[in-house]
């Protein structure tokens, strides 16, 4: 049985979607831990992990994320952490969301999967980020030429890391998906779901701001909000990810705002659920989602699809996922065995 070390973090999507990989990959054939860095996961996303993964080991290193202030001191004491850790519990592959983790002094093979880059972020938002750039390039770049495979979650992603970082190897797109969705249903009068922070501009929610008096119902906000919200917004917190798939079973719209969600797990729970979809137009969105979703670009077209959502039928509940976790999970079987294929006992490199 080989042993696969995810290194991830609890305070972006990547959490909850290694706990999705790490519960779709066959329990026959590898034995999973996820040690998180940064912020320790909340209750929320530790019942998630137990929901999807049950088997998997969680195993908390502190830290600092490549995103923070001040940071690059304390990833390599990070780093010198994350060895002592292999050395103890020898895994066969090393499997990073962190991008510049990768670059360590342990000779089994290494994954990265781009779940978030700082650098492609900056130039959607046009916002700066509290951290040195420059020293992020050169500390992600150093990461990914490390690696044994670098995975994007979209084509758009893997084109942006290979501009960005100039990789020698074209990145792997493999697309992550979702469970199918329980039958459990949250009926609180919601004619809609949104998934994003007020206080964001990122995640565009003042587009639904601005209209939201004359909507149709009211919708439910999932994230950070303030105290006072527009008439027809409802604050809903940050529900486990059970929660929130019954959340959006209860409602008919989710509307996915965001011009940057490079994993979008929310997406795909909404649609595995049935709900129509409503995105901001973006090149992921586009990818993942065409044919899927209605797209928006500003409050008028959003309030029209929302209208013309609110008068349709819900559609029925697919019997799959437009992107299932089987599939995330079996192309990452395929990596992780040819990867591993004939390799010996991994250890710290001499």
């Amino acid at each position: 049985m080989k042993r696969i070390l995810f290194v991830t973090d609890a305070r972006s999507t990547a959490f909850p979607a290694m706990s999705l990989l790490a519960g779709a990959l066959p329990l026959e054939r590898y034995r999973t831990t996820i040690a998180v860095v940064g912020p320790s996961p909340g209750h929320a996303l530790r019942d998630d992990l137990a929901h999807a993964a049950p088997h998997a080991t969680l195993t908390l290193l502190d830290g600092a994320l490549e995103t923070d202030e001040g940071c690059w001191d304390k990833i390599d004491e990070l780093r010198g952490k994350l060895i002592l850790f292999c050395e103890r519990s020898r895994p066969d592959l090393i499997h990073t969301t962190q991008l510049s983790l990768a670059r360590l002094p342990w000779e089994g093979p290494r994954v990265v999967t781009a779940t978030h880059d700082l650098l492609t972020w900056t130039r959607i938002t046009n916002r700066t980020p509290g951290v040195d750039l420059t020293r992020y390039r050169a500390e992600v770049k150093s990461g990914l030429e490390a690696a044994s495979v670098v995975v994007a979650p979209s084509a758009f992603v893997a084109r942006e890391l290979e501009r960005n970082y100039g990789l020698a190897d074209a990145a792997r797109v493999v697309r992550h998906g979702t469970v199918p969705a329980p039958r459990a249903v949250a009926e609180r009068g919601l004619l809609g779901i949104a998934c994003g922070d007020m206080d964001a501009p990122e995640d565009r929610l003042d587009l639904l701001s601005a209209v939201a008096g004359r909507l149709p119902g009211k919708i439910g906000i999932v994230g950070s909000t303030p105290r006072t919200l527009p008439a027809g917004l409802v604050a809903l917190g940050k529900p486990s990810g059970k929660d929130l798939f019954a959340l959006m079973s209860g409602a008919k719209i989710y509307l996915g705002l965001s011009r940057y969600d490079p994993v979008g797990l929310e997406v795909a729970a909404a649609q595995a659920v049935g709900a129509r979809l409503i995105l901001l137009d973006t090149p992921i969105h586009r990818e993942l989602w065409s044919g899927a979703a209605e797209l928006v670009h500003d409050p008028e077209s959003l309030a029209n699809a929302i209208r013309r959502a609110a008068a349709a039928p819900r559609p029925p509940r697919p019997a799959f996922p437009r992107h299932p976790i089987t599939t995330t999970a079996a192309a990452y079987v395929r990596l992780y065995e040819e990867l591993l294929g004939g390799a010996e006992e991994p250890g710290l490199a001499a």
